[in-house]
């Protein structure tokens, strides 16, 4: 039964272990024993259904032996899991007939971290709301307005250079080069938050793996038109879990503030790009000396997790920002 998870159960490949093939009688005693054993199949006529019943399977197990219910493959949405023993130790009585019953919980849920509201996807906290955006905000309200749109900020800095609405940098560095440590002096692995992160308490910018990782457990789609415009607060991606349809994110398609300039400072911040139609979300990653940043974007038909390219200026450019639990 699989109903929690909102998906159906596309497939399945189980067995029950140490089933009796072949038993030996003997007549003199009344006693007898396995000849040879082998799993027993478990057959699953009807699927692609939030909860599915096998035909019933005919066990032989010795007195005083037990079995594993075994599950060689499970697909439920799109998500496949092998080797699994749910049950173990089971006995049962000759004659009997038993219902077992396995309930797929989903571990991706809606909760609360560091008081404010949050969802565990694939075991990632992650905020539901842009920093700079009030917690008490419906994130996932419908229509999507500027209410739910975070600020903007440069890499590597714990300074605002954008309101949710500006389509203008404020407070904006036109030479910045943060170390390459300036939001993780950690690993990518074992990030460690620094002084100048702009996240909330418990709550730090995300690595890129762990962009990544969001990107590839959950199904994403549009929430709006789509349309770019210095006033089209309109639209969304939404990010839907793999293991539960119920948990999703909704990240604003707020645009970015990009820079003109040559291969060294000083910069120009340009007005506000994409607003509508498209944007990009900062990590904390930087694969090289040049800033190359790893950074979500997307737009109506893309969703792209990669590196930005070697580029001085990349540091000065302006994003939002949606962060993960410590």
């Amino acid at each position: 039964n699989a109903a929690q998870t909102g998906y159906n159960i596309t497939a399945v490949t189980s067995s029950f272990q140490n089933h009796g093939t072949n038993v030996v009688a003997n007549l003199g005693t009344g006693g007898w024993s396995y000849a040879s054993s082998a799993p027993a199949p478990v057959t699953f006529s009807s699927l692609n259904a939030a909860s599915v019943t096998s035909t019933p399977t005919i066990i032989s197990l010795g007195e005083g032996l037990s079995m594993n219910f075994f599950i060689s493959s499970l697909q439920i949405g799109t998500l496949t899991q092998t080797n699994l023993t749910p049950f173990t130790g089971l006995t049962i009585s000759s004659g009997t007939k038993y219902n077992l019953t396995l309930n797929i919980v989903p571990d991706d849920q809606f909760i609360t971290h560091a008081g404010r509201p949050a969802a565990r996807i694939n075991g990632t906290i992650w905020a539901r709301h842009n920093v700079g955006v009030d917690p008490t905000v419906d994130p996932d309200a419908e229509p999507i307005d500027v209410t739910v749109h975070g600020v903007y900020y440069q890499w590597g800095r714990n300074v605002v250079v954008a309101n949710r609405s500006s389509n203008l940098t404020t407070n904006w560095s036109n030479n910045n080069g943060p170390a390459l440590t300036a939001w993780n002096t950690g690993s990518e692995t074992v990030p460690i938050k620094t002084a100048a992160d702009p996240c909330p308490t418990g709550y730090r910018v995300p690595t890129y793996s762990e962009m990544q990782d969001l990107v590839a457990n959950t199904r994403q789609s549009n929430r709006g038109p789509f349309v770019s415009g210095t006033g089209r607060f309109d639209s969304a991606k939404e990010f839907i879990s793999l293991r539960n349809a119920n948990v999703s994110l909704t990240l604003p398609t707020q645009g970015y503030f990009s820079a003109t300039g040559g291969t060294t400072p000083p910069y120009v911040s340009t007005n506000i790009t994409a607003r509508g139609g498209g944007t990009r979300y900062w990590t904390s990653t930087v694969t090289q000396a040049t800033y190359r940043i790893g950074h979500l974007l997307f737009n109506s038909s893309t969703v792209v997790i990669e590196p930005m390219s070697g580029n001085r200026s990349n540091p000065v450019q302006s994003f939002p920002i949606r962060c993960v639990g410590i």
